[in-house]
């Protein structure tokens, strides 16, 4: 077992651990920055085309590397500017207000004029009870490409 050489997914099941583990170990052997390093070699054969690991050096490795376990991460709630501007106030689940809306969808149709999408196209993935603010804001965004575009 001693000279048996592995694949890195190979690598990774034997230590029971990320294959992107392996791969870091394989950079830190790579750069002179790894102790103990990894015996390492370019894998021959034509279909496989990444690293072979020696088995033995791999678990030298893994007993000489600490096991990190990130901790979960904690959702917390966002904290709120100490003072609320007007209109910002929350009607929507899950806490956007009228003008953040309003300022996604102008970004949005900024967006699909940039690629060239017609009104039509446009008002396609809108609501039919929104297509009148949509097209405002459409031809607003063709009113400022055009200003932009004359100076």
């Amino acid at each position: 077992m001693a000279d048996k050489w592995v694949t890195v997914k190979k690598a990774a099941e034997i230590v029971g651990r990320s294959h992107h583990t392996v791969y870091n170990w394989i950079e830190r052997t790579r750069r002179g920055k790894a102790s103990p390093a990894l015996l390492i070699k370019h894998s021959e054969k034509e279909n496989n085309k990444g690293w072979l690991i020696n088995v033995k050096s791999l678990r030298k490795v893994n007993k000489n590397s600490p096991r990190v376990s990130r901790p979960r991460l904690i959702h917390r709630p966002i904290e709120q500017p100490p003072t609320k501007l007007a209109g910002t106030h929350s009607c929507f689940k899950g806490g956007d207000s009228m003008r953040r809306v309003t300022a996604d969808r102008r970004k949005w149709i900024k967006t699909w004029v940039d690629e060239g999408k017609s009104l039509y196209r446009v008002l396609a993935i809108f609501d039919p009870k929104l297509h009148q603010e949509i097209e405002r804001l459409y031809r607003d965004e063709i009113k400022s490409r055009r200003r932009r575009n004359v100076t």
